[in-house]
Formats: C-alpha cells, structure tokens, sequence
C-alpha cells in the first residue's frame, strides 16, 4: 500500500526536510533518503499491514520508546543518588 501512497524507487524514498523558522519560499528544505528494505526491521514487520493497523503501531511504538527512554534515564539518574540505592 506504501507504494500507492508515496513514490519509492529502487526502495528508497526520498523526502524533504524544512528546518524550523524556514521560510521555504527563501530556503529549500534539506533532501533526506529512507532506504527501505529488508535490513529495516520496522519496514519488514508494517509493509504489507493496513494504513490503519500500521498508523496505531506507529504510534505505540513512538510511546514505547519514549518511556522506555525516560526508564534508562531514570535508572541512571537514580544510581549515581545514594539515596536511592537498594542493595
């Protein structure tokens, strides 16, 4: 379905970035390429899903990683505080 919706040519995809503050009328935006192919873990396990399926597990996953992030910073935030330390 991907293919449907964006152009992808020999599997890379290629968009364009505008930096904030940009006005793109003066400044380009900077071109940046996704390859997508089966060394991509994500591409290999939503390519073939519905919009739908790979929209919510898009997201969860985006979540994920951000509490999982927070949870490592934590861990590390609380191991240098004596005051924390379980042992």
């Amino acid at each position: 379905m991907v293919h449907d919706l964006l152009k992808i040519e020999n599997d890379v995809f290629e968009y364009e970035v505008q930096t904030s503050g940009a006005d793109p009328k003066v400044s380009p935006g900077q071109k940046q390429k996704v390859i997508l192919d089966e060394s991509d873990e994500l591409w290999t396990e939503l390519r073939h899903q519905h919009i739908a399926v790979v929209t919510q597990l898009v997201c969860f996953y985006f979540v994920f990683s951000l509490i999982m992030g927070l949870v490592l910073f934590l861990k590390e935030y609380y191991k240098e505080d004596q005051r924390f330390c379980y042992t």
